[in-house]
């Protein structure tokens, strides 16, 4: 739905499930179909992509892509940038980098594509570093990353949430009121080119 003008559009009736849609950029829909990514624009007929993606960044519209049995990101020039093999990562915001989250102790580690140079960030301990909603990372921009944190009230005196600064490593504990309970849901925001 186009929030400016009501007007609605949607995808062409697809009767299998197993539609996954990864982000919309440029006034196009990635998805991928039975392990078949397409890019739909309103009004024309799917169009098959070349390779399958996995994840699109709707601010720059780079994406993580799998050919063959390499993982990539395709830049919006359509450079492909390998990626390391068998590593679960996630975009950053903007597509410039890519990153995966360790448990044990907790850490964000962030990856160049192509280069492979890694940038690792030790988080507090309680730090939670699932990457599945509600627990984090939530993106507030291209630079900053802000994850749940359990235990971290009883602990250090803090509670609920640790916002880290990429560029600086510098990290924040964000205090929440006792109202928002015990665990609080994330809502991830939609981020422009501002960001």
């Amino acid at each position: 739905m186009n929030l400016a003008d009501g007007s609605v559009a949607s995808l062409p009736r697809q009767d299998e499930l197993g539609t996954r849609v990864h982000g919309v950029h440029g006034g196009a829909v990635f998805y991928t179909r039975l392990g078949e990514s397409f890019r739909w624009v309103p009004g024309e007929r799917p169009e098959p992509l070349p390779v399958q993606y996995v994840q699109l960044d709707a601010l720059s519209g780079a994406a993580v892509i799998v050919d063959g049995d390499e993982l990539a990101v395709l830049t919006p020039g359509g450079t492909r940038l390998r990626l390391p093999p068998r590593e679960p990562v996630q975009l950053v915001p903007g597509g410039e980098l890519v990153h995966t989250c360790r448990y044990a102790p907790p850490t964000l580690e962030t990856i160049e594509p192509g280069s492979g140079s890694r940038t690792a960030i030790a988080l507090p301990e309680g730090t939670r570093t699932g990457t599945s909603v509600p627990t984090g990372p939530v993106w507030e921009d291209r630079h900053t990353a802000l994850f749940t944190a359990e235990g971290l009230r009883a602990v250090r005196g803090f509670s609920g949430l640790v916002r880290c600064h990429l560029p600086t490593g510098a990290l924040e504990h964000v205090p929440l009121p006792s109202s928002l309970g015990y665990r609080p849901f994330l809502v991830r925001p939609i981020l422009d080119r501002a960001c």
